[in-house]
């Protein structure tokens, strides 16, 4: 079984928006998730954790297998036609340029001191090599040496010509880590050093962008949400237990927690038939404001009850 064929298998046994991420991140292979892409799956992630509605128009697909080939959509021609305008690298003159063949091999040669290594040096950390570890220095020789080393290197891309500069310590640009360096120095680090994995089947990468994904999605429904203000009702009288009951009501409350405090037993409608019948035979004064009393004790019951339905 490919691995592509392990990681379409693991994506269906995750929550449906996120094995729709993973078809999308592999859909789009090196590029980027489009903000349409990001927007729909953080829908769905909103959904799923019950703080939003289905989206309309969006369905989560999971990935199947023989969708995706098992090698990326698209590939790049890439062809190095020269090295220009050299500066500032061992004892190369400046403005000098190295050509190279489009088919077959380019050799070469020269005398200690020529700028093989130099030449050499320039492709491996601008392009894709095991070993970086050799900076270039400028010219010890020259008189007010200045500037980092810089060379222009020409390629073609897809039959297409472009110039991309280099500048020792810059980011290499994408198009020129396709050419891959090899040396007897990288070949030593290859053999003799603690190497790790430098290759990554296709598919394999997902679970890294699926983690940063889920952190991301994470960040932006907690920069969402609101703060829960605790529920006040002027109804309730103050140190009742229904008034710590509210106060102590959060996203954490459980069911059981509010059916315990809602219960009304037999002994709760005894007591309150006897407070009604007491109020009905006493004097016009105490009876109105033992009714009153009364509707507050009903208040609270009401209050408690309506929370323990929302």
């Amino acid at each position: 079984m490919a691995t592509i064929d392990d990681v379409i298998k693991w994506a269906n046994t995750l929550p449906a928006w996120q094995g729709d991420a993973v078809r999308r991140l592999l859909v789009a292979g090196e590029q980027p998730l489009s903000a349409e892409d990001y927007a729909e799956i953080f829908a769905l992630a909103k959904a799923h954790l019950k703080l939003a509605s289905d989206p309309d128009k969006v369905k989560p697909i999971f990935p199947s297998a023989g969708t995706f080939s098992g090698v990326p959509g698209t590939t790049v021609a890439i062809k190095l036609i020269s090295m220009d305008d050299v500066c500032n690298v061992n004892i190369i003159k400046p403005g000098q340029t190295q050509p190279f063949a489009e088919t077959g091999i380019t050799v070469v040669y020269g005398g200690n001191g020529t700028g093989k290594s130099g030449y050499a040096r320039i492709l491996k950390l601008a392009c894709q090599a095991r070993d970086k570890g050799d900076l270039i220095l400028p010219n010890v020789f020259a008189v007010a040496p200045s500037g980092p080393p810089a060379v222009t290197l020409k390629i073609k891309q897809n039959g297409a010509s472009k110039d991309i500069p280099w500048t020792q310590g810059a980011t290499p640009d994408p198009p020129l880590t396709n050419i891959s360096v090899f040396d007897g120095r990288c070949a030593r680090v290859i053999t003799d050093a603690r190497n790790e994995i430098s290759y990554l089947p296709y598919g394999g990468d997902v679970f890294q962008k699926m983690a940063d994904l889920v952190q991301i999605v994470k960040d932006d429904v907690e920069a969402e949400r609101t703060t829960l203000e605790p529920v006040h009702d002027s109804a309730v009288a103050g140190g009742t237990p229904s008034a710590i009951f509210l106060a102590s009501l959060s996203e954490t409350t459980k069911d059981d927690d509010i059916n315990s405090a809602t219960i009304w037993t037999p002994q709760d409608q005894e007591e309150l038939t006897g407070k009604e019948e007491l109020a009905r035979s006493s004097d016009p004064t105490t009876s109105t404001q033992e009714t009153v009393r009364l509707d507050k004790i009903k208040g609270n019951v009401n209050v408690a009850a309506s929370t323990a339905a929302a």
